[in-house]
C-alpha cells in the first residue's frame, strides 16, 4: 500500500500565531506549495486528516496544530481590521484638509484667516473651511450642510452665516465649529445672503422668486419679499443697512424696504436675467449686470436708468465697484475684462487675456487693482490706473469660480473645483503654499501608502488561512466554496467600486481629492478577474486538483456570463422583442463577457502574475540546478526555460536525490511531461540505465502517493510516483486523478503537453512499462500478464549491465509461476537451464544461471530458496515410505511460508507479485499432494 507523501526539510509541527514568520510560511505554502501544507496537516493528527464532516470540525480543535491555524485565521482578519480603520483614519485626515466638493465662494475673514465653502460632493455634503492664512493650516471644518453652500456672510463675534441647496440659513461659530442656527423657511435652494452693517438682520435671496428678512438674535423670520417671478439670483444692501436690492431672471431689480417688508422700487430694462447687482459706496447708485449682455446703472431713489453700457455681447456674469467709486469693473462670457468710468459711463479699459469665462472680481481696498477669476483655470491681476496686466496666476486645475481680497490688500483667496483653495501674494503674484496642510497632506499620505501596502499584505495572509481552514475542515468541498464566497464578496467590492467611479467621473473635483489612487475601470476590472482566477486556482490547488481548477474556473465564469447575458437580453431589454433575437443578443452578450473575463481570469489562474519572477529565476545561472522555480513552484503552469536542464542536474549529482526532485515535479500535471522527459533522457545516458529502473522500482520514497490524498477516492484512486516515473517512461497511460472529473483534466493536460514528451520507444522504455505492469498489477494474477508480449524486448536487455541476471531470473519466474502440477515441477527443475532458457529464449542455450547482481540480490536469494524447496518436493517421490513422504511435504509447505514471511512481505522490488503467486500455487499443489498422500493414521 502506497505511503503518504510526507514532505522532506524542516517544517514547523505546529505554527505560532504569535510568529509573523509563520503566516508568510503558510501563504507560502498555499500559493506555491500545497504539498507542504497538507504534509503539515497529516503529521499534526494523521487519524483526524482521513475523517471527513463535522467530527473532524470538532475533533480539529482538540489538534494544537489545527487549533493554531483557526487562532491565526482570526488574528488576520482582526490585523486586516485594524488596517483597513488605520488605513481609513490617515485616508479621512487627508480627505479633511480639503474640500470633496467644488469651492463655490471665499471670504476674507481677517488678514490672516479666510473661509472656503464648497458644493454638494456626490454623497450630496458640503462644508466650510477656516483657514490660517499666515501657517497655512486648518484650523475648523464645520461640517453637516447638505446639498452644497452657494453663498457666505461675515457676522461679527466669530461667526459666519451661509445659505444654500438644504433651503436654510445656517448661523455658525468659526472657532468652536458649531452650528448656532438654522433658520428655514425657503422652498428652494438660496442662491445668496447679505447681512445689515449693524449685524441684526440677515437677507437671503432664494430660487423660490422671495426674499426673507431674519432676525439674526431670535433666529425669526421678520419679512418675506415677494415680487419677484423668477429665481432671485443677487442681493446687496444700501451702506445704510436700511434698504435691500436684488436681481432675478425675471431680468428686473427690486429696491425694498427692510423695516417694513415692502417693495420700494421695480427697475426694468434689461431683457434677460439679471447675474449681478451692486450699490456705490454713497448708495445713490445702483448697478446691474445682465445676461442680455448690458451693464445698467440707476438712479436709487426715482429707479430711473443713467446710462446702459453695452459691455459684453455674450453676457455679464460679474460686476465690482471700486471703493472709492470712480469705476465699475464687469466680467464675461467674452474673456474680457472691462474698465468703466462711472460718472461718464465712458470705458476705460478693455483688458484682454483669459481663455475664459470670467466667474469673480475682486478689487483691493485702494482701488489700484483687480483681480479676475476664469473658467480657464487662472487668475489674474490687473492694474486699474493703466489698464496693464500684472500678474497671471496659474495653479488650479479646474476652473477658478471665486476670489477674495484680504482687508490689507496683501492676499488673494482663489476657490475652484480643485479641493484646496489657493493664496497668492499679491504683490508678488506667487502662490503662499499651505505649508501645515501640505506637512499633514505628505505624512497622511506616506501613512496611508505605507498602510495600504500592508493592508493588502495581510489580506492576502489572510485569504490563505481562510482557505486553509476550509480546506482543513471540509476538505476540497470547503475550499471550492471558500473561494466561491471569496469571489462574491470581490464581486460586491468590485460592482462598488464601479459606481464610485461613475460618480467620480460625474464629479471631478472629488476625483482630484483621491490623487493616486483614483480608479481605473480597466485596472480595476483586470485585478478583480486575476483575482477570482488566482483564488479559483488555490482552492482546487489545495486538493491536489490544479488543472481542474484551471478548466472549471473559466468554465464557471463563462457559465455566468452566459446567465448574465441572458438576463440583459430577456429581463432588462424590451419584453416585445422576438424570442429568436432576444436569444440570439444573450448569446452574443455572454460570449463578449465570457472571452474577455474568461482571458483575465486564465492569467489569474494561469499565475501569470509570478511568472515574471519565475522567469528571471529560471533564467538565472545555477550550477547546481536546484534554485529552478520548478522547485520551489509545485504549481507552475505555463513551462520555464532551463526545467529540464536543472532536473538533469540533480540526476546527475545525486541520482537518488534527482529522481526525488522529479518525482515531486511530476505532482505537477503541467511540467509532468518536462520532468519525464529529462527523466528519460538521464535514463538512455547513464551507464546503467537497469539500476536506475531498479532503483525507481525499489525506493520507498517513491512507493508514496504521487500528491496527498485527500477524498476517500484519493485513498483508492491515487497511484504511487515509481508507477508514474516507470508507467510514462514506457509510454503507458497512468491514471494520475482519483475521481473521473480529476482524470478528465488530467487527461486534457496531457494533451495540451503532448509535444514536451518523450515518445521515443527503446528496449529500456519497454521494460519501464514491464516494470509498472509488475507493480500495477500485484493484487492481480500473475497467470494474467502475458509474458510472451514482453519476449522480444526483454531479449535486448541483455546488452546492459545487469541485464543477463534480468533476463535469467524473469524467464526462471516466468517458467515457475506458470506450473500447474508437480509432475512439472519435478521436471522443471532439472531442465530447466537446458530447455527452458532455449524455450523462452529461442536458441539461447549458453546463457547461464543468475549470479549475485547488485540490482536484486533478495530476487536472486528467493530463486535460490525455491530451487531448494523445489528439490525438496521432487525427492518427496523417491520416498518409499508415506509417512516420509508425507513429512517432505510438510517441511515444503514451511519452507515456502517462512520464505514468504522472511523475504517477500518486505520487498519492494517488482517481482513480488510474481513470488507470491508462485508460492500461491505451489501451496495448493502441495496441500493437494499432501492430502492425497497422508498416511492412514494421520
Amino acid at each position: 500500500m502506497a505511503i503518504f507523501p510526507l514532505e522532506r526539510g524542516e517544517t514547523p509541527s505546529s505554527l505560532n500565531p504569535l510568529n509573523p514568520y509563520h503566516y508568510g510560511l503558510l501563504a507560502y505554502w498555499v500559493f506555491f506549495r500545497p504539498s507542504v501544507l497538507r504534509s503539515y496537516l497529516y503529521k499534526a493528527a494523521p487519524d483526524l486528516y482521513r475523517q471527513s464532516g463535522w467530527s473532524k470540525f470538532r475533533g480539529s480543535f482538540k489538534v494544537p496544530g489545527y487549533r493554531n491555524l483557526y487562532l491565526m485565521t482570526i488574528a488576520s482578519v482582526v490585523k486586516c481590521l485594524f488596517l483597513l480603520a488605520f488605513t481609513f483614519f490617515l485616508y479621512t485626515i487627508a480627505v479633511n484638509q480639503g474640500h470633496t466638493g467644488s469651492i463655490n465662494s471665499v471670504l476674507a475673514l481677517s488678514n490672516t484667516q479666510a473661509i472656503s465653502a464648497s458644493g454638494r460632493d456626490f454623497t450630496g455634503n458640503s462644508n466650510l473651511k477656516v483657514w490660517d492664512l499666515d501657517r497655512g493650516a486648518l484650523l475648523q471644518t464645520l461640517s453637516g450642510n447638505p446639498n452644497g453652500i452657494n453663498a457666505l456672510a461675515l457676522l461679527s463675534g466669530d461667526r459666519v452665516i451661509s445659505g444654500g441647496g438644504d433651503r436654510a440659513v445656517t448661523i455658525w461659530d468659526i472657532k468652536g465649529g458649531d452650528r448656532l442656527q438654522t433658520l428655514e423657511n425657503h422652498r428652494r435652494w438660496i442662491e445668496d445672503l447679505a447681512v445689515t452693517p449693524d449685524q441684526k438682520l440677515a437677507i437671503s435671496a432664494s430660487a423660490d422668486s422671495t426674499l426673507i428678512v431674519w432676525d439674526i438674535e431670535s433666529g425669526k423670520k421678520l419679512h418675506t419679499l415677494e415680487g419677484h417671478t423668477g429665481p432671485v439670483n443677487s442681493i446687496t444692501l444700501t451702506p445704510d443697512g436700511t434698504q435691500a436690492i436684488s436681481g432675478s431672471t425675471d431680468g428686473t431689480v427690486k429696491i425694498w424696504n427692510l423695516e417694513q417688508g415692502t417693495l420700494l422700487q421695480t427697475l426694468s430694462g434689461h431683457t434677460a436675467k439679471v447675474n449681478a447687482v451692486t450699490v456705490t459706496p454713497n448708495g445713490e447708485q445702483v448697478i446691474s449686470a445682465s445676461l442680455d449682455g448690458s451693464v445698467k446703472v440707476w438712479v436709487r431713489s426715482s429707479g430711473t436708468e443713467v446710462q446702459s453700457l453695452m459691455a459684453h455681447p455674450g453676457g455679464v456674469n460679474t460686476i465690482a465697484v471700486t471703493p472709492d467709486g470712480q469705476q465699475v469693473v464687469s466680467g464675461g462670457m467674452d474673456g474680457i475684462v472691462k474698465v468703466w468710468n462711472l460718472n461718464e459711463g465712458t470705458l476705460r479699459y478693455e483688458l484682454t487675456g483669459h481663455q475664459g469665462w470670467i466667474n469673480g472680481l475682486a478689487i483691493t481696498p485702494d482701488s489700484k487693482q483687480v483681480v479676475s477669476a476664469s473658467s480657464d483655470h487662472t487668475l489674474k491681476v490687473w492694474n486699474l490706473q493703466q489698464g496693464t496686466l500684472v500678474h497671471t496666476l496659474p495653479g488650479h486645475q479646474e476652473w477658478v469660480r471665486s476670489v477674495a481680497v484680504t482687508p490689507d490688500g496683501q492676499r488673494i483667496i482663489s476657490g475652484a473645483g480643485d479641493r484646496l483653495p489657493k493664496v497668492w501674494n499679491l504683490t508678488s503674484g506667487e502662490e503662499i503654499p499651505l505649508k501645515a496642510v501640505q506637512r499633514t497632506l505628505f505624512w497622511t499620505t506616506l501613512g496611508f501608502a505605507i498602510g495600504t501596502v500592508f493592508l493588502w499584505i495581510w489580506i492576502v495572509l489572510a485569504t490563505a488561512l481562510i482557505l486553509t481552514c476550509s480546506f482543513m475542515a471540509l476538505g476540497l468541498a470547503g475550499s471550492v466554496v471558500t473561494a466561491f464566497v471569496l469571489a462574491l464578496g470581490g464581486s460586491f467590492l468590485f460592482t462598488n467600486l464601479f459606481i464610485l467611479n461613475d460618480l467620480l467621473k460625474i464629479n471631478p473635483p472629488y476625483q482630484q481629492m483621491f490623487g493616486a489612487i483614483a480608479i481605473d475601470t480597466s485596472v480595476l476590472t483586470v485585478g478583480f478577474a486575476i483575482f477570482m482566477g488566482t483564488i479559483w486556482f488555490v482552492a482546487f490547488a489545495l486538493a491536489g486538483r490544479s488543472g481542474l481548477g484551471i478548466f472549471t474556473g473559466v468554465g464557471l465564469i463563462f457559465a455566468i456570463a452566459m446567465a448574465v447575458g441572458a438576463f440583459d437580453a430577456n429581463i432588462i431589454k424590451d419584453k416585445d422583442i422576438a424570442s429568436r433575437i432576444r436569444f440570439v443578443a444573450a448569446v452574443s452578450q455572454g460570449i463578449r463577457i465570457g472571452i474577455f473575463f474568461n482571458l483575465l481570469v486564465a492569467i489569474g489562474s494561469l499565475r501569470l502574475l509570478f511568472y515574471p519572477i519565475e522567469l528571471i529565476a529560471a533564467l538565472k545561472p545555477n550550477r547546481r540546478g536546484d534554485e529552478h522555480p520548478v522547485f520551489w513552484d509545485e504549481l507552475v503552469v505555463l513551462p520555464l526555460p532551463n526545467t529540464r536542464k536543472s532536473l538533469l542536474q540533480q540526476l546527475q549529482r545525486d541520482e537518488k536525490e534527482g529522481l526525488h526532485r522529479v518525482a515531486e515535479v511530476c505532482r505537477n500535471p503541467f511540467q509532468r511531461s518536462v520532468a519525464l522527459s529529462a527523466l528519460s533522457r538521464y535514463l538512455h545516458s547513464t551507464p546503467n540505465p537497469l539500476h536506475l529502473l531498479y532503483a525507481i522500482a525499489r525506493d520507498p520514497d517513491l512507493k508514496a502517493y504521487l500528491w496527498s490524498p485527500v477524498s476517500a477516492e484519493d485513498w483508492r484512486g491515487v497511484p504511487e510516483r515509481r508507477e508514474v516515473l516507470l508507467g510514462e517512461l514506457g509510454l503507458q497511460s497512468v491514471k494520475c486523478g482519483s475521481d473521473w472529473l480529476n482524470q478528465v483534466s488530467e487527461s486534457w493536460i496531457g494533451v495540451l503537453t503532448w509535444v514536451r514528451r518523450s515518445h521515443r520507444q527503446t528496449p529500456l522504455t519497454r521494460f519501464s512499462a514491464l516494470l509498472y505492469q509488475l507493480l500495477n498489477s500485484e493484487s492481480m494474477h500473475r497467470s494474467e500478464l502475458d509474458w510472451t508480449e514482453y519476449k522480444p524486448h526483454l531479449l535486448s536487455l541483455r546488452d546492459y549491465p545487469g541485464g543477463v541476471e534480468i533476463l535469467e531470473s524473469l524467464t526462471i519466474l516466468a517458467a515457475l509461476s506458470s506450473l500447474d502440477n508437480l509432475s512439472d515441477l519435478r521436471i522443471a527443475l532439472p531442465t530447466l537451464q537446458k530447455s527452458e532458457l532455449v524455450a523462452f529464449y529461442e536458441g539461447e542455450a549458453n546463457s547461464r544461471m543468475p549470479v549475485a547482481g547488485v540490482i536484486r540480490p533478495e530476487v536472486l536469494n528467493a530463486i535460490a530458496r525455491l530451487g531448494e524447496i523445489g528439490a525438496l518436493i521432487s525427492s518427496h517421490s523417491e520416498q518409499p515410505d508415506p509417512v516420509k513422504r508425507w513429512a517432505t511435504l510438510a517441511r515444503a509447505t514451511v519452507a515456502l511460508d517462512t520464505l514468504e514471511s522472511e523475504a517477500i512481505a518486505s520487498w519492494v522490488t517488482p517481482e513480488r507479485g510474481i513470488f507470491q503467486q508462485i508460492i500461491r500455487q505451489w501451496r495448493q499443489l502441495l496441500l493437494k499432494e499432501t492430502a492425497a498422500t497422508a498416511p492412514s493414521s494421520v
